[in-house]
């Protein structure tokens, strides 16, 4: 069945100064919205079956990008990200994707750390090359965060929790499924947002199908196990 949708409160936030690119919850009572520009923090509201039904929006920080842009001016995108509670301070951030504003894309693109109390900006690391990464997930397992470029990908690049920086070494991608549709000849296309649950990566992606990957992780390998094809429209964020 297709997910329901819920309302977002105040409702000026479902206007277009809100194009929605990640979506990320601490898992109880939180949300955070990137908005390619802008971060909002939300409070789940729910009913009494405990379900939620509604956001309301907290916080907002609408100079998200200030901070990333006194680094390199061309920084324009903030993708999709996830919740981390950093292993080395305990500290609680929302860590994202972030990439240049424009195409062709100029700058290297990074990963952007914000506080998720108060949405302050905390830091940029830059990747050495990859100039695209629209998504970036976070694996407490293993204690590193995994994204990758946008079309044609057969492998993720990792970065270090612990040492806060971008590893030399990729994981592999086994087992990529052979269809046009969802793939092609170099590996999977335009994933938009990701996250990790019990060693297992979904990867969503902007096609026909909205298909939604599942790769099992390891230390040091991959592998797709399972293609879904949600049927939700072309792209879905978060």
């Amino acid at each position: 069945a297709k997910p329901k949708g819920f309302g977002v409160w105040p409702l000026e936030f479902n206007s277009s100064s809100c194009i929605g690119q990640g979506l990320i919850t601490n898992g109880t009572d939180h949300v955070w919205i990137s908005c390619t520009t802008s971060l909002h923090r939300g409070r789940l509201l729910r009913n009494e079956q405990r379900a939620p039904v509604s956001v309301t929006i907290e916080l907002s920080n609408r100079g998200a990008l200030d901070g990333p842009r006194s680094l390199n001016p061309n920084y324009g995108h903030i993708g999709d990200g996830d919740y981390v509670v950093s292993p080395s301070t305990g500290e609680h951030e929302i860590w994202f994707g972030l990439e240049d504003g424009e195409w062709p894309r100029r700058a290297n693109a990074a990963v952007v750390r914000y506080d998720s109390s108060t949405l302050e900006y905390k830091g940029v690391h830059v990747h050495p090359s990859l100039k695209f990464l629209a998504w970036l997930a976070y694996d407490p397992t293993h204690q590193r965060a995994y994204g990758s470029e946008w079309e044609g990908v057969e492998e993720l690049s990792v970065f270090d929790a612990n040492k806060m920086n971008w590893s030399n070494e990729t994981i592999r991608i086994d087992n990529i499924p052979s269809d046009n549709n969802i793939t092609n000849a170099s590996g999977i296309n335009y994933i938009q947002g990701a996250d990790v649950k019990d060693d297992i990566l979904y990867l969503m992606t902007d096609d026909f199908k909205s298909s939604l990957f599942l790769l099992e992780l390891q230390k040091y390998k991959t592998a797709v196990v399972d293609v879904r094809h949600l049927g939700l429209g072309n792209e879905r964020e978060g």
